[in-house]
């Protein structure tokens, strides 16, 4: 049959099996023996009924026939006896039984004197003739039972040869359905088996294929069964095939093609007769594999390129977790050696390159008499093998601190520690930079101080003004202000009209000039006040402002749109004041458009929920929006749009002191939008 194996082998357990059954086989042979032997005494027992019973019978026929025969034939019924025997067991113990019939009808049945007695020539030759009847009917009837047993062993050996034959040709059968079917449970082994297999004769024909192997080929089994392999291999694998025969030694290769871009591994085993030729599709294996080496390159290049120290301690014997920290710390010592590092570590240790201090013992590394060392393995093994950036530190051959940030990592398995992977760096320049950077701090905690020290006391002196500013200026301001209201009323009629311009003019100053007083005292209180924030419901809030500017009068024609459920956390007394400054600046500069609109609301901007108070009065030209929240100073002439110059500045305080910001967009004639969040 195409395809099967032709020569099928002894395995090992068919060995065994044979082996294990002699025991058996030697059981049945002491068996066959016992047998043997309990049949031959069966023999002998029945011999011995046979001859005993023959003679018992005559003897008593012989003394029934007493009186007709009287001594005249003393053996004359014995012959009958030797019939029997002879008949039944043959000329020997027929024989045995005529000198026993003799011995009994000598001394019982002869006479010894007289005619015809033994002791006449006629005795003797009535003897002789007694034997040479024996004899003869012995002779007679062993011939007949000799031939009869002579005839069945023939029989029996016949009937034995041909059941031995038969159990040789069943034997045989069995033989060859045993080869079969180990021929077929070997081919089916091999048409499981991830490999493509080949059994290839001397002649390049192809005595056996499994699936993979036609699979791996791309033949039909027909075609690559009924023609030589040269017709079908590439000339490559070809060659390879021919340069292993002419050796006569296995041999493996890789083959690529190009065609189906696979790479295939051939394991190839000449014989004397052919060759057998396994074959494997190796393509993941071998993009594992350069992958691997990749991955390899690149670590061995970060090794050599890192700033960091990098290095692998391995134990020559595997040290349990379990044992108490001084003897862990023994063990690291006996058996910790450096198997692995970069250039790096070995200048950190005063080497030049890593080929210096591979191979260097623990001890040669961090010296067991210095106990940093011995802290810095306690606090390895306490940390449960995984330390990250503890520091340290090292003297240089020069006396020269460094500075280190270690990570260590023991690899544990099985309760067993292996080795250790470690990274340390040089952080000698941070420190360093760290030492500065605390001594500038302190330097300018100290300058900080000083300052706060010489702000506290200029918020002082400021607060004393402001005070001072507000008492002392107030009361002449309304001194001027009643006493030139007096002039004008009592006496208008005595100054001509520029007199009453000039004194109405400074009736105004001084009134600016008491409410600008005002406004500075006002920044002043809020710049001190302190803060109590709450949850504050800003849309009340706008509401309760805008109703009070129309209660005023000061913008009739103003419409408000206030978005509802505004909600902020502030201080409510600071936030309403900002508020307020926004609304009655919006309304001021809407006031002289057709249709002037307030509105307050709320949106996500770059981010952060920020509220607005928009309007579409003026507007504001954007290259002057730095001046907006700055005090006194004005887009507009105050004969347009009178005011102090400082809400918007208080606006500013407000939402800083909220930790907020504050912008404002405009466009002329477009109106303006002011922005905070807190």
């Amino acid at each position: 049959m195409e395809g099967r194996l032709t020569q099928p082998r002894v395995s090992q357990e068919d060995k065994k099996r044979h082996i294990s059954h002699r025991p058996a086989q030697s059981a049945a042979i002491d068996a066959s023996r016992l047998n043997a032997k309990a049949k031959r005494r069966r023999e002998i027992y029945f011999t011995l009924l046979i001859v005993t019973g023959a003679l018992l019978i005559t003897t008593l026929l012989r003394m029934m026939l007493q009186p007709v025969l009287l001594q005249d034939y003393p053996f004359a019924t014995y012959a009958i006896a030797v019939f029997i025997v002879s008949a039944i067991c043959g000329m020997r113990l027929g024989m045995l039984t005529a000198l026993l019939g003799a011995a009994i009808g000598i001394p019982f049945f002869a006479k010894f004197s007289g005619p015809g007695s033994l002791a006449t020539p006629t005795g003797w030759i009535g003897l002789a003739e007694y034997f040479g009847t024996s004899l003869v009917i012995s002779a007679l009837c062993g011939s007949i039972v000799s031939a009869r047993r002579q005839a069945e062993r023939v029989a029996k050996l016949a009937t034995e040869g041909q059941q031995r034959l038969e159990r040789e040709i069943e034997a045989r059968e069995l033989a060859q359905d045993a080869a079969r079917e180990a021929n077929d449970r070997t081919t089916r082994l091999l048409d499981k088996i991830a490999e493509a297999v080949m059994a290839l004769d001397l002649d390049w024909n192809v005595l056996y294929a499994n699936e993979n192997a036609l699979a791996l080929l791309g033949t039909p089994r027909d075609m690559l069964m009924n023609s030589p392999l040269t017709a079908t291999l590439s000339g490559e694998l070809m060659a390879k095939l021919g340069d292993s025969r002419r050796t006569g030694l296995p041999t493996s290769f890789e083959i690529y093609d190009p065609l189906s871009k696979l790479w295939t591994e051939y394991r190839v085993h000449p014989t004397a007769d052919g060759m057998t030729v396994f074959g494997r599709d190796i393509t993941e294996e071998k993009r594992t594999r350069d992958a691997l080496e990749a991955s390899d390159q690149r670590y061995r290049a970060f090794l050599a390129q890192s700033s960091d120290s990098i290095w692998r301690f391995e134990l020559e014997r595997p040290v349990p977790t379990d044992l108490p920290i001084d003897e862990q710390i023994e063990a690291f010592y006996r058996y910790g050696y450096l198997a692995e590092c970069n250039d790096t570590m070995a200048r950190h240790h005063g080497f030049i390159s890593a080929s210096d201090v591979i191979g260097k013992r623990l001890n040669e590394l961090l010296p067991r008499d210095d106990s940093r060392s011995i802290d810095y393995l306690r606090k390895f093994i306490r940390s449960n093998f995984r330390l990250e950036s503890a520091e340290s530190m090292n003297l240089d051959p020069g006396g020269q601190r460094h500075y280190y940030l270690n990570n260590l990592l023991g690899i544990q398995r099985d309760g067993m520690l292996h080795r250790a992977w470690g990274i340390q760096r040089d952080v000698t320049k941070q420190k360093q930079a760290e030492s500065a950077v605390k001594k500038l701090n302190s330097e300018l905690e100290e300058r900080v101080e000083e300052r706060t020290v010489a702000l506290r006391s200029a918020n002082r002196e400021l607060e004393s003004f402001c005070y001072s500013v507000s008492h002392d200026l107030r009361a002449p301001l309304r001194s001027v202000i009643s006493q030139s209201n007096i002039l004008l009323e009592d006496h208008a009629a005595q100054l001509d009209e520029d007199g009453v311009g000039t004194l109405q003019r400074l009736i105004k100053a001084a009134k600016n000039m008491a409410s600008t007083v005002e406004t500075l005292l006002e920044l002043s209180k809020l710049q001190r006040k302190e803060m109590n924030k709450e949850d504050v419901d800003l849309s009340e809030l706008a509401d309760f402002i805008a109703q009070d500017i129309k209660a005023r009068g000061a913008c009739p024609k103003t419409e408000f749109r206030i978005e509802s459920s505004l909600k902020v956390h502030a201080d409510k007394g600071l936030i309403r004041v900002a508020l307020v400054n926004l609304m009655e600046n919006a309304c001021k500069f809407a006031s002289r458009g057709e249709d002037p609109c307030v509105e307050v609301g709320s949106l996500d901007k770059n981010g952060a929920h920020t509220y607005f108070v928009r309007d579409n009065g003026v507007g504001f030209d954007m290259q002057y929006v730095d001046k907006i929240f700055q005090p006194f100073e004005r887009l507009h002439r105050a004969e347009e749009f009178p005011g102090t110059g400082i809400g918007l500045a208080n606006v500013l305080r407000v939402i800083e002191r909220h930790g907020g910001r504050v912008w404002a967009e405009g466009e002329i004639g477009k109106g303006a939008t002011f922005y905070f969040t807190l």
